[in-house]
Order: structure tokens, then C-alpha cells, then sequence
């Protein structure tokens, strides 16, 4: 008689990750921890302020929020183009800091108005719009970034993992979202997004550095990871 549900178990995400966990090799260790914190950064920090878009959107009103998805898909064709022309010239590991890094300036930035009590509806519109704009690319960025450092033999064993990072981060956002959003505001909740966002651009070099020093999944840094 078979294993009962041994092949559902290879083939379910829990499967998938114990094999990889138990695949990963020693020196690809440090890599697989600086991606997972990554992931896990990204989308707590991102998962943790969308609550907050809903906050605005509920200010705006109802037929003020449709109109703003206008300047959302505007905002978002307008985008493909730039992304496509920036990938071409760089690396995903050369710009993908400046895009946390500016992600994390707006957040901020709009944390501190909303926290001075004198935010326009300029800058709850800019805020709605980013949120909605940022949920079209932030998940794609991160794999293509990854795609570029690890090869296809690794992705099948370390992505799993690397997956579950993210899927944490999405639970522990809005988690926390709600247990703290009554003592520190919907500008506080801001500030600690962007917070995140600065520790996803602190994982990225460690990450990055793991080929400088040839700590990384590959003995050495390989020419094609060489950034501009």
C-alpha cells in the first residue's frame, strides 16, 4: 500500500519547502537568509500600509476613489515603458535600492504630512495612487531581481524558501497594522513601512555583497552580475 498523500506532500508548498530547506547547500545559507529577510521586508512593509490606502480611500469618498483609478491605470501604462527602458541599460541589483529607497522616502514623506493634521487631498490622491501603482510591481521586481543571481537548479530548491518569506511578511504587515494602528496612527504606520522598506535596501547589499565576497550560491562573482 502507498505512503498515504506522499505525492500530495512533495507537491504542496510545506513539501516544497522542507525538500528545499533540506537541499539547501552550506555555503548558500547566508544568500538564502539575506533573500527570505528581503522578501519578508518588502511585504510587511507594503502589506502593512495598504490598510492605510483604505483609510484615505474611505476620506476621499467614493466617487472621488473611482476617479482616482483613472490616474492609477494612467499612471501604471505610463510606467511599463520606463521600467522597460531602465532594464535594458541597468541591472535589477543596480536599481532596485532606488526603488525601496524611494518608496521609503514617500512613505515618509506622506507620514509626515498626514501627522501635521494638514494633508490635502493632493497628497491623500499621490498616496492612493502610489499604493495601487507599487501593488502592480513590487512582487515582479523581486523575482527578476533574484532571477539574475540565482540559476535554474537553485531557484527549483531555494525559491520555495525564499517564497515564504514573502508569504510571512504578508501576514505579519496587516497584523501588526491592526494591533498597532490605534496607538501609533495611520502616520505611524507609515513610518515603520518605510522602516521596512530600508531593511529590505540593507538585505539587497548583504545579498549583493555575498558575490563581492564569494560567500554567495555561486563561488564567485559571475561577469554578468558585474552592475554598472
Amino acid at each position: 500500500m502507498p505512503a498515504p498523500n506522499g505525492p500530495q506532500l512533495r507537491t504542496s508548498l510545506p513539501g516544497r519547502i522542507l525538500s528545499s530547506l533540506a537541499a539547501i547547500e552550506r555555503h548558500e545559507i547566508p544568500a538564502v537568509v539575506a533573500a527570505f529577510s528581503l522578501f519578508f521586508c518588502v511585504l510587511s512593509g507594503f502589506f502593512a500600509v495598504r490598510p492605510v490606502r483604505e483609510t484615505v480611500g474611505t476620506i476621499l469618498g467614493g466617487e472621488r476613489v473611482a476617479d482616482i483609478w483613472m490616474f492609477t491605470a494612467a499612471a501604471s501604462v505610463a510606467l511599463v515603458p520606463i521600467y522597460g527602458a531602465v532594464v535594458s541599460r541597468y541591472r535589477r541589483s543596480t536599481f532596485l535600492p532606488w526603488i525601496y529607497g524611494f518608496v521609503a522616502l514617500s512613505l515618509a514623506l506622506v507620514g509626515v504630512a498626514l501627522r501635521a493634521e494638514t494633508a490635502s487631498f493632493a497628497v491623500a490622491q499621490f498616496f492612493y495612487v502610489f499604493i495601487s501603482v507599487l501593488n502592480l510591481f513590487i512582487v515582479s521586481v523581486f523575482w527578476s531581481f533574484l532571477v539574475e543571481l540565482f540559476d535554474s537548479g537553485q531557484a527549483k530548491r531555494l525559491f520555495p524558501v525564499i517564497a515564504a518569506g514573502g508569504t510571512a511578511g504578508a501576514l505579519a504587515g496587516p497584523l501588526f497594522t491592526d494591533l498597532t494602528v490605534r496607538i501609533i496612527g495611520n502616520d505611524g504606520i507609515l513610518f515603520v513601512g518605510a522602516a521596512l522598506f530600508t531593511g529590505a535596501i540593507i538585505a539587497q547589499r548583504v545579498l549583493i555583497a555575498g558575490w563581492r565576497t564569494g560567500r554567495g550560491p555561486r563561488p564567485v562573482l559571475q561577469p554578468a552580475m558585474r552592475t554598472r
